[in-house]
This record gives C-alpha cells, sequence and structure tokens, in this order.
C-alpha cells in the first residue's frame, strides 16, 4: 500500500517538473541556454522504463513514463523548432546594412530612413 501511494506521488512530483519549463518554452520562446541533448537522453530514458513498466503491468509506472514523454518530447519538438527559427532571425540580420535602415510603407513606398546615407 506505502509504495502505491509513492507511485502515484511520483507522478505528482513529475507533473511539478515538466509542465513549468514546457510554459515557459512557449511563452518566451527563448530556448538557446536549454540542452537538446539533456531531453533526448530523458526522453530515452523514460521510454526504457516505460517498456519496463508495461512488461511488468506497473500502472503507475505507465502513466507516470508516458506523461513524462509526452511532456517533454513537447519541450524537445519546442527546442528545435525555435532554434531553426532563432537562426532564421540571425542570419536575416547578418544581412541588414546597419548604418541606414529605410522606413517604408505596408504596401512597399519609401518614404524615408534612419541614419548616415553617403551621397548619392
Amino acid at each position: 500500500m506505502i509504495m502505491t501511494i509513492i507511485g502515484w506521488f511520483t507522478i505528482f512530483l513529475s507533473l511539478m517538473v515538466g509542465p513549468p519549463q514546457l510554459y515557459k518554452v512557449i511563452k518566451t520562446k527563448e530556448v538557446r541556454a536549454v540542452s537538446k541533448l539533456t531531453y533526448l537522453v530523458l526522453i530515452f530514458y523514460m521510454m526504457l522504463l516505460l517498456a519496463r513498466a508495461i512488461y511488468i503491468l506497473d500502472f503507475v509506472f505507465i502513466i507516470t513514463n508516458s506523461l513524462g514523454i509526452l511532456i517533454n518530447g513537447a519541450i524537445l519538438f519546442l527546442l528545435v523548432y525555435y532554434t531553426r527559427r532563432w537562426k532564421k532571425v540571425v542570419k536575416a540580420f547578418k544581412d541588414v546594412d546597419w548604418h541606414t535602415i529605410d522606413i517604408v510603407t505596408k504596401d512597399g513606398h519609401k518614404i524615408g530612413y534612419i541614419g548616415e546615407k553617403e551621397n548619392e
């Protein structure tokens, strides 16, 4: 009985770790300091535990590891997605001439500039 209580408590604890990180990644879209390798290893580890839990029919660990795989898989997906997106933004900013920035309307008409223009 006590082991069942401890097992269900692990579900509660696992839900205290992953969802806040997932929420933070979704809200801030900031992923540069988060390790993708850590999440890959964590998901692999949880898959092995899930396979064992299914083999021995331990429903507490089946639920815990299934939720963990889903939550951490979503975090890993967002890490990859936002990292690629960030690289595109950085590449786009490298191509900008920062000495002069043209002011353009929505329909593409140039109405002015900010910065120093060379004599044309």
